[in-house]
């Protein structure tokens, strides 16, 4: 009896097989696709899992433009709401620095600054914080929520 031949779509998931270990070195993703690297975004809103003060359910909301000036606001609306007043200039703001995907920056207002640092994620960002304000420092998680209508200011 012949020996049996190995179809060849079969032969592309083996050879993937082999790179799974080597795919972070080699930037790629674990079906052999190259991984875009995570970048900070400006056509839209980050946006804070809601919490809730009292009866009032709000979240956090950062928006960054290309010229290194962040924005931030608590607001109880959706993002498209925030949209329509978030804007330079606002009174809670401040410059980031972006290097590769490590972020900081310090938001000022009135009532003090908050300083952030973290990271870039493919779909949001991740930030420790603190408030100069009150004292506390805390981490939050920001998902990116994209708004083709965003104005450039």
């Amino acid at each position: 009896m012949g020996r049996m031949a190995t179809p060849l779509r079969a032969l592309p998931c083996t050879v993937l097989l082999l790179l799974v270990g080597a795919a972070p070195a080699l930037g790629l993703t674990a079906c052999g696709q190259r991984e875009d690297p995570a970048v900070l975004r400006y056509d839209g809103l980050y946006r804070s899992d809601p919490r809730v003060s009292g009866r009032v359910r709000f979240s956090r909301y950062l928006r960054f433009y290309e010229d290194g000036a962040v924005l931030s606001a608590s607001f109880a609306g959706e993002p498209h709401e925030v949209l329509t007043w978030l804007h330079v200039p606002f009174e809670n703001h401040g410059r980031y620095v972006l290097e590769g995907t490590s972020l900081r920056f310090s938001c000022t207002s009135p009532r003090g600054s908050v300083d952030c640092q973290g990271e870039v994620l493919h779909d949001g960002l991740r930030l420790t914080w603190h408030s100069h304000v009150n004292g506390q420092d805390g981490e939050t998680r920001y998902q990116f929520v994209e708004l083709p209508e965003a104005p450039d200011r």
